[in-house]
């Protein structure tokens, strides 16, 4: 707590007077309040690297300083360079490529011009010179034709209270290149009408959905390839604001829905009786097999194994009595489980390890699971006998029985 102390005693200067007349005086005491700045930046920094984003935003702080203080948690800091020139510097490094191993050797070319003869006068003029350096690295890298197919990512995140959630990622350019005349193609059919006040960002983004719409419309019967269920249940309240599962984390409205059902998106309603075994499917022309795992999805909406919530467009149908002993693929003989948990399956045990009950009380359970003579999973859930483990929806989840 060097640190600290050496904030409380510069402090005491506070409580002297200053003789506002004096520019000297004025000056010596800018000097020291900016000493106090730099001290603090560094023991801010230093107490950083001990919390995430979550405990440095709710301790109050702006998004913005957040995310300079865990950049500068995360890298070095030369003695001498002051956290401005420190921020833009390691803003500049947010754009090197993940592939280069100069991180370091830019920082400290970039360090040494601040410290140097030819000093930079503002923090600007820092950022552009290593902004510069980084442009140049990312450069030579760009002669490895496969660079962009190895950074390339996409990442959705979970809905926000309003329902809605970001997205971003990086694409390869034949994508790019795709992505951006389908877009044209789909902006252009979107005319901005008279009376037409959306921006040009939200006119951009209803040309995103568009080209999702037109690759859903087309998609593969066989696969059902963006197929989307809507899980509704016969006390539901149908009010605007009802909100329904689906097979995603998102949950839409009756308007959302129709927005969708327009393009032949959701081709799936599935209806619940009060306990929550499907009555109804409604669907279009799909095989006997992808109906029954239409039906599974909306259902179950998440992996059954004890615990897990990973939503059931990410899940595969298991078969609950092994296919080995009874050749049979029947709605009341399959369950969800995400890969990772149908990974550790093993049909070589004795009878089957879930029974699936017809029946199933809302809110409590949709499979239980039976001792098995197989290896009991490095992690299990910490319940009691008969408890149960809730999952996303409030139609979802297991009983343990025995292990």
């Amino acid at each position: 707590m060097q640190l600290l102390r050496e904030i409380h005693s510069r402090l005491s200067y506070a409580g002297v007077t200053i003789d506002t007349t004096k520019p000297f005086e004025l000056e010596a005491a800018m000097s020291e309040l900016n000493a106090i700045r730099e001290t603090l930046a560094r023991l801010e920094t230093e107490f950083a690297s001990h919390m995430d984003l979550q405990a440095l935003t709710r301790a109050g702080l702006n998004p913005r300083h957040v995310r300079a203080l865990l950049r500068r948690a995360d890298a070095q800091w030369e003695e001498d360079i002051t956290a401005d020139h420190q921020d833009e510097i390691l803003r500049a490094l947010t754009q090197l490529s993940p592939a280069s191993e100069r991180r370091e050797e830019i920082y400290q070319q970039a360090a040494t011009e601040v410290l140097g003869y030819n000093r930079p006068t503002s923090p600007e003029q820092t950022w552009k010179y290593a902004r510069e350096l980084v442009v140049q690295e990312n450069q030579r890298l760009a002669t490895d034709p496969l660079q962009a197919r190895v950074q390339r990512r996409f990442t959705l995140g979970a809905p926000d209270e309003h329902g809605g959630a970001k997205f971003s990622g990086y694409t390869t350019p034949e994508t790019g290149a795709l992505l951006e005349a389908l877009m044209n193609q789909a902006f252009s059919t979107t005319t901005n009408e008279d009376g037409d006040y959306r921006t040009v960002t939200q006119r951009q983004h209803d040309a995103f959905a568009e080209v999702i719409q037109w690759a859903s419309s087309n998609r593969v019967n066989s696969t059902g390839h963006a197929s989307l269920a809507v899980s509704i249940t016969e006390i539901d309240d149908f009010d605007p604001t009802t909100r329904f599962p689906t097979t995603t984390r998102f949950h839409l409205s009756w308007f959302e829905i129709a927005a969708l059902g327009g393009d032949n998106i959701t081709d799936y309603i599935v209806v619940h009786s009060r306990s929550g075994t499907v009555k109804k499917l409604i669907t279009g022309q799909r095989s006997a097999s992808f109906e029954q795992r239409i039906a599974l999805l909306a259902e179950q909406l998440v992996c059954q194994y004890p615990g897990c919530d990973v939503s059931a467009g990410q899940c595969e149908g298991h078969h609950v009595i092994p296919w080995s002993q009874c050749k049979i693929t029947a709605l009341d003989n399959l369950a969800l489980m995400c890969r990772k948990h149908h990974r550790m399956n093993r049909d070589d045990r004795s009878g089957p390890h879930m029974q699936k009950t017809s029946e199933v009380v809302a809110g409590q359970t949709t499979l239980e699971w039976r001792k098995t003579t197989h290896r009991q999973p490095r992690k299990l859930p910490d319940v009691d006998s008969g408890e149960t483990i809730r999952g996303s929806s409030p139609r979802c989840g297991v009983r343990l029985l025995q292990w």
